[in-house]
């Protein structure tokens, strides 16, 4: 989404993806070992806290305490920009090349930013808080929010591994590698099978057992609209995608 803002694009955003996804995986790694050191490894203690992390610097580090605080705050505002950034630019993406009304695509003549595509996610976002927020507690909201929105994004990633190779060797034969291009994308599909399974397995408890029916159910429509967008404007299959590819 942010090739176009990229120099160099093919190479620096993959390499910005991989090494943010090694240090935040390492620096995972390493508080959940830390926590467990200061729970002695104790498996009860641990589940039986509702913020461990918070607990255990109670007990073995009180004076790191804000530090953890400050640190929890300026990650819900990175949760909040990164969030908004990425759908924004989706909406904006959709609308610049016909998937969605073109005004989407419009952007703030000063700033340069999707300023359409930002203020309809931000609305939208603060209408569900709105609507569900006085009958559902926020953890709780957090959780049936993001379990229904992860469904489709894992289905939609493991269809774009499974196009992966059959696109290169179709469009870009030449620079099709087995290893990067269909080992990989397998690979990850593969990975991601269990937590979807996770997500849609029968017997789940209410709301979640419908949440597979509902996504499904969108996925479905974006098809078919899609299906009828396509048939209306032959080109638009060429034109999504296009602008980052030329970037």
């Amino acid at each position: 989404m942010l090739a176009e803002e990229t120099r160099n694009p093919r190479r620096n955003v993959p390499r910005a993806l991989g090494i943010a996804t090694l240090a935040i995986g390492a620096l995972y790694v390493f508080l959940a070992y830390a926590t467990e050191i200061a729970f002695h490894h104790d498996a009860k203690a641990i589940g039986a806290s509702s913020i461990p992390f918070v607990d255990a610097l109670k007990s073995s580090a009180a004076l790191l305490l804000i530090v953890a605080y400050l640190a929890g705050l300026s990650s819900i505002f990175s949760s909040l920009i990164g969030l908004t950034n990425s759908q924004a630019r989706i909406l904006f993406n959709s609308g610049r090349e016909g998937l969605l009304p073109a005004f989407f695509g419009n952007i703030n003549p000063r700033h340069k930013t999707p300023q359409v595509a930002m203020w309809t996610f931000i609305a939208i976002a603060v209408l569900i808080v709105v609507v569900f927020g006085h009958n559902v507690q926020p953890v709780d909201l957090f959780g049936y929010t993001g379990t229904l929105g992860a469904i489709p994004i894992i289905i939609t990633y493991l269809v774009t591994n499974l196009a992966l190779p059959i696109y290169m060797l179709k469009h870009h034969r030449s620079d099709f590698k087995a290893s990067r291009h269909l080992v990989l994308p397998l690979l990850g599909t593969a990975l991601m099978l269990l937590p979807l399974w996770g997500l849609i397995e029968p017997g789940q408890p209410a709301p979640f057992n419908v949440f597979p029916s509902v996504a499904l159910a969108a996925l479905a429509l974006a098809a078919i609209d899609g299906y009828v967008l396509a048939r209306r404007h032959p080109d638009l299959a060429q034109r999504i995608g296009s602008h980052v590819a030329d970037a």
